[in-house]
């Protein structure tokens, strides 16, 4: 016999959704208690109003991380319309909560109808997520209020030190102190510091010093622990809120959080904390200053480390709202498919990346975010005939069809290539990010170019992407382009870290073995070597345009070139934090990660993926800012694999377009073939 199921059909025709109502007559468990004492019923509501009898009430939707429950203890139990039904730990959690603020006997904004995805989707009905996942985007626009929850406090097992409640109080009131700062108008007498200075500048200066006390104020490991004492701001804890909370890496949050109309942040058991998502946000402004003025002072460095850990897992957030917001003023429905993917593409490994329990929600989950004409090119499905790798080729598919080879770009290396025969020209979206060289140009027809290795040319809006299966079920593209060069040397893969203690030698070593592998290259190529590990890219911008002065000083000093100060020498560990700091402005612009040095058969240095061999084959493509690395395949089809784009020099400002190998391609309109 079957068992019972709280779930009865939505209709479709009037996009029913399911609301969730507390039995507030029910105690709220302590949270070690496993007794079911949670009650909650389901009703049906139209977010179709006119076509509907019953349009939704007022109601809230959460947004939190389900989490990975341990398999030595029994689930949590609630009852669903009377039905037990067993729930992540963290949801139990946040239900406790929520019920606690609905007892509670003052008017405290809690006391609505709720939203929960896991109760309110029946998440064993693949059709009918399909039939909902789409419907995200007016759930959560239609809610009054985004609850955020971030966990208990503090955590089991864990001391006080990692309670969050005063941290996010902390954080909250940053955010709000610095927009009071960044935005309020000044009113009465000025300061002298601000006379004759316009509103804005005068906004940009109290801003400044706001921001300037803030850092004198920081509590790092390394910083300010005498702050602890006159209540300064400990970035170590603020580090572990951002950074050791699982709901900051969750994918499906960010639809959620940036199509609130309103939203609050939570954790804790009880009345716990709750501040205002604005605040929060605000804060990430805040962060993004520090950044600015950290960087220039040693002292402030862990300081800089630990912003430059958190503004990747919440920054996206901020970007998002901003990008997404500003597409509704321009009258657009919704982002671009390729801005989501890029503001949510942003963490460097496994244990840093936005995650999903199913791995295709690395898309479907941003769906409500984008606009429509892309939103049809994906099509939902739980099923199982629908992979991860179906679902990554319709993004590539659609990305090409936009903005051409420059997709390429996003290639990384997976396992889906071996497991699921995903194509090689797929970027995998659920993979870990690495420093790009190339991007795609988002800003429209006088957006910049960084690299422009096929000037002249260009990739026609919205072309029509050639797409074929070949031999056993290959699934090919085809791009026009021409076969530049061959590689007949390569470097060694750099793995060390900075904080390890043989990084300077394995510098020295790495730019040493460079310098060997160009010395048969033109006097020009050797003198301009130091591009290479950056891919003559900083942060921002082309190495040229950014005082290249410094990545050239830094370059020297590893190699021994420039002597330390006398200061500097009293012993190992002073020269070697000198030496640290004086090229760290050119080693974290560093792109090497994963990559090996190479020359091509012109004696040409470049940068490219690690697979790389001698004999692989470097190619341009019609449009495209960067040289792109292939394999030939030996399956006797003459195709090519991508290993991903690379760095040459004088190859990336246009000059192969001015060869016979381009214009022959282009004349004879070739295409090359990647699977």
């Amino acid at each position: 016999m079957a068992p019972a199921s709280p779930y009865k059909p939505l209709d479709r025709a009037t996009q029913e959704i399911r609301l969730l109502t507390f039995d507030i007559s029910q105690k709220a468990p302590p949270e070690s208690d496993s007794v079911p004492v949670i009650s909650l019923s389901l009703s049906h509501v139209s977010l179709s109003a006119p076509y509907s009898s019953t349009p939704a009430p007022p109601f809230q939707a959460l947004s939190y991380v389900w989490g990975i429950p341990n398999p030595d203890e029994p689930l949590p139990t609630i009852l669903l319309d009377g039905v037990p039904m067993t729930v992540t730990p963290n949801l139990h959690s946040a239900l406790c909560f929520l019920l606690s603020q609905q007892q509670q006997p003052e008017d405290n904004d809690f006391k609505t109808s709720f939203w929960i995805d896991a109760l309110c989707i029946n998440q064993a009905d693949n059709d009918e997520k399909a039939f909902q996942v789409p419907l995200m985007s007016q759930i959560y626009t239609s809610a009054t209020r985004v609850f955020v929850w971030l966990g208990l406090l503090p955590r089991p097992g864990e001391g006080p030190h990692r309670d969050c409640g005063c941290t996010l109080k902390t954080v909250a009131w940053l955010g709000s102190m610095f927009r009071e700062q960044a935005k309020k108008k000044r009113e009465g007498p000025l300061p002298s510091a601000l006379e004759g200075l316009s509103e804005e500048d005068q906004r940009r200066r109290v801003t400044q010093g706001f921001v300037w006390t803030v850092l004198q104020y920081s509590i790092t490991r390394d910083y300010g622990q005498e702050n602890a004492k006159s209540g300064g701001f400990d970035f170590e804890r603020i580090w572990q809120l951002f950074c050791e909370r699982p709901y900051w890496r969750r994918l499906w949050i960010v639809q959620e959080v940036v199509l609130a109309r309103k939203a609050v942040v939570a954790c804790g058991s009880g009345e716990g904390v709750v501040v205002d998502w604005e605040d929060v946000q605000d804060a990430l402004q805040l962060f993004e200053w520090m950044i600015l003025y950290s960087n220039i002072d040693p002292k402030y460095r862990r300081l800089y480390e630990l912003l430059g850990d958190i503004m990747p897992s919440v920054m996206h957030l901020e970007e998002a709202t901003n990008v997404y917001r500003l597409s509704l003023r321009e009258g657009k429905d919704g982002m671009r498919l390729m801005e989501v993917l890029l503001f949510t593409d942003c963490a460097d490994g496994e244990d840093k990346a936005i995650q999903a329990t199913d791995p295709r929600d690395r898309i479907y989950g941003l769906l409500g975010l984008i606009r429509e004409s892309d939103r049809k090119k994906i099509p939902v499905d739980y099923s199982d005939k629908t992979t991860v790798s179906t679902v990554l080729t319709h993004v590539a598919t659609a990305l090409i069809q936009e903005y051409g080879p420059d997709v390429l770009c996003y290639h990384r290396e997976t396992a889906r290539w071996a497991d699921e025969g995903l194509p090689s020209w797929v970027p995998d979206w659920t993979a870990p990010r690495r420093p790009t060289i190339g991007s795609v140009k988002l800003d429209g027809p006088g957006g910049v170019l960084h690299f422009e290795a096929t000037k002249g040319t260009h990739w026609p809006l919205n072309s029509t992407v050639v797409i074929a299966v070949i031999g056993e079920s290959k699934l090919a593209l085809f791009l026009p382009g021409a076969v530049m060069s061959t590689v007949v040397r390569i470097g060694s893969e750099f793995t060390s870290a900075s904080g390890q203690e043989n990084y300077l030698v394995a510098c020295r070593a790495w730019l040493e073995e460079l310098q060997q592998l160009a010395s048969e290259s033109d006097e020009v190529a050797r003198d301009n070597i130091w591009r290479v590990p950056m891919a003559d890219f900083s942060l921002v911008t082309r190495a040229e345009l950014e005082t290249p002065e410094r990545y050239i000083h830094g370059f020297n000093v590893l190699l021994g070139r420039v002597a330390p100060p006398v200061e500097a020498q009293t012993s190992e560990e002073t020269k070697r934090s000198w030496m640290l700091s004086e090229s760290w402005d050119y080693c974290r612009a560093w792109k090497i990660y994963g990559r090996r040095a190479f020359v091509d058969a012109s004696g040409r240095p470049g940068l490219a993926p690690r697979q790389t061999s001698p004999g692989d084959t470097i190619a341009l493509f019609r449009g495209g800012q960067v040289p792109v690395m292939l394999r030939e395949t030996n399956d006797g089809i003459h195709g090519y694999r991508v290993l991903g784009t690379c760095y040459i020099h004088a190859l990336m400002d246009g000059e192969g377009t001015e060869t016979t190998q381009w214009a022959e391609a282009f004349s004879s309109s070739q295409q090359i073939l990647l699977v």
